[in-house]
């Protein structure tokens, strides 16, 4: 073989072996994109695995505040309705009788009529509850986005931390905004941002011994402005910038899941299209501040 045949098959040797390399390239690709796929599928699984158990968390830690405040209005009702049972015994066995007046009756009438309205506030109460129940317990699958009113859903969410809430010193006081306003997305999820966000703020209060916790709610442009503030016991400077992170807490062991605020912090961002930060000041509190896009851009 001379050399010109040489060159031709040192030509045809590096343009096989080019072809081969592109074709082995191409299925690692594939392969890696294939894992690629399936390690996204998983994140996405995991994360929803995460906003469950966050949730039920959230859920597990106002069971006490549900037993006790649903406890009280029953037993309002049940009271009432013995009550009102007495009275209607005092009606039928008035029937008759002439020494029983116009005015008697009419006593007996508005004390009945008191006592229902005494059983139906107590009712109405239990219903709050009921509602909250459901704002926090709804699905929250990612498609489930509408417009809604966030001043219910925050006070559904205080009224179901009620227990809670009687145990700080200070309470905790919800200031809404002046004008309607209406958000994008989904009212659950929103409920769990605040429980989370107020049940941290409780913890920090209940550590100085005494203090408040403050939410004001306001429309600036196009957004909306969530601040929760509390003046516990604030965030050390050098750990502000990790409460964001996944399975970091402050907490002892046992008493928190290192998940609340990296949960909140997502369901901010991804599914309300919003930001969240915080500034603290060790020993004099701290501000979660939270924005919104307004429905509608207005």
């Amino acid at each position: 073989m001379g050399p010109e045949e040489g060159l031709v098959y040192e030509a045809l040797r590096a343009q096989i072996s080019g072809g081969l390399k592109v074709a082995l390239l191409i299925e690692e690709l594939q392969v890696r994109a294939g894992q690629l796929q399936e390690a996204y599928e998983a994140l996405q699984d995991n994360q929803q695995r995460l906003l469950s158990a966050e949730k039920m968390a959230s859920l597990g830690r106002i069971t006490a505040s549900i037993a006790h405040e649903m406890g009280t209005p029953l037993a309002t009702v049940r009271a009432a309705l013995i009550e009102i049972e007495t009275r209607v015994a005092e009606y039928e066995e008035s029937a008759g009788d002439e020494e029983v007046t116009r005015d008697d009756h009419l006593q007996i009438a508005a004390e009945m009529r008191a006592t229902i309205r005494l059983a139906q506030g107590a009712a109405e109460r239990a219903a709050g509850f009921v509602r909250g129940i459901k704002t926090q317990t709804r699905d929250l699958a990612p498609q489930e986005r509408l417009r809604f009113d966030p001043v219910p859903v925050i006070e559904e969410s205080l009224l179901l931390l009620s227990y809670d809430i009687r145990r700080a010193s200070g309470g905790v006081h919800f200031e809404p905004p002046e004008q309607p306003i209406e958000l994008i997305g989904a009212p659950g999820r929103l409920a769990q941002i605040v429980t989370n966000l107020v049940t941290n703020a409780l913890d920090a209060v209940s550590e100085v011994g005494e203090g408040a916790v403050r939410l004001v709610l306001s429309a600036d442009g196009h957004v909306a402005r969530l601040t929760v503030q509390d003046n516990g016991s604030g965030i050390p400077f050098e750990l502000q910038q990790k409460v964001f992170e996944p399975m970091y807490s402050t907490k002892a062991v046992g008493q928190g899941t290192g998940l609340g605020l990296s949960i909140v912090r997502d369901l901010v961002s991804e599914h309300f299209g919003g930001s969240i930060a915080v500034a603290s000041e060790p020993g004099h509190g701290t501000i979660f501040t939270l924005t919104f896009p307004l429905a509608g851009g207005a």
